[in-house]
């Protein structure tokens, strides 16, 4: 999937302005104190066609349909379910795209049973680069199985370097093991980063005091002028 996946294709799809979105490599998103380069060699190389029909083929795929959860009413989710299918389909996998409103999607990803019986494959969603660049403040940083987020992905080796992340007594020791975290997770990809967006806001010139907060809009400290 890391092979497949042509991040600027994907945000130029969904964003159009390029002063809008970026490519990015690092598992804890760029502009945090967590992103880093390691084990990042896939995203030089990406898109590489002919290494992902490689690696599926290794994976043992037999051809069996993928499920990929569409969300049709939510633009960037719409756009890059289509693409995903796409390129699923050049690198020679057979995809059901199984299209419905995000409520949809919601009630389905927390199916657990085959996807042939009503479960799924793969889901598209999002989520703030303050919370993602924490890795025990995302929930899908979480790999610990049945008791994990949807996708339920299960890696003791990540979860014992979330607990040395946790316990790391300066941001230099965050960091290191941000990489040791790193070098690990693009090895195991317990997801897959489609690339990165701003969400543009604008204020009345009237207003003065709005804090600058990422994630949250604080309705606290404004003022008129």
């Amino acid at each position: 999937m890391l092979y497949l996946i042509d991040q600027e294709e994907f945000m130029k799809a969904s964003f159009g302005n390029a002063k809008y979105y970026r490519k990015c490599p690092s598992q804890f998103a760029c502009g945090t104190p967590m992103e880093n380069d390691e084990n990042t060699q896939w995203f030089k190389e990406a898109p590489n066609l002919a290494k992902a029909k490689e690696l599926f083929k290794k994976s043992g795929y037999d051809g069996r349909p993928v499920v990929l959860l569409h969300a049709t009413n939510i633009d960037f989710m719409n756009n890059s379910a289509q693409l995903l299918a796409q390129r699923l389909r050049d690198a020679g996998i057979n995809v059901d795209l199984a299209s419905s409103d995000w409520g949809g999607v919601v009630t389905r990803r927390a199916v657990k049973s085959p996807p042939d019986q009503g479960g799924w494959n793969i889901f598209i969603t999002w989520s703030g680069a303050a919370s993602v660049g924490n890795p025990i403040a995302y929930v899908g940083h979480q790999t610990n199985g049945e008791k994990g987020w949807f996708g339920w992905p299960d890696d003791p080796v990540h979860e014992k370097l979330r607990d040395k992340w946790a316990a790391a007594g300066s941001l230099d020791e965050q960091k290191a093991v941000a990489r040791e975290m790193q070098k690990h997770d693009w090895d195991f990809v317990p997801h897959v980063w489609l690339g990165q967006f701003l969400s543009p806001v604008a204020y009345r010139k009237n207003l003065r005091g709005v804090l600058k907060i990422p994630e949250i809009v604080p309705f606290w400290n404004i003022e008129k002028t």
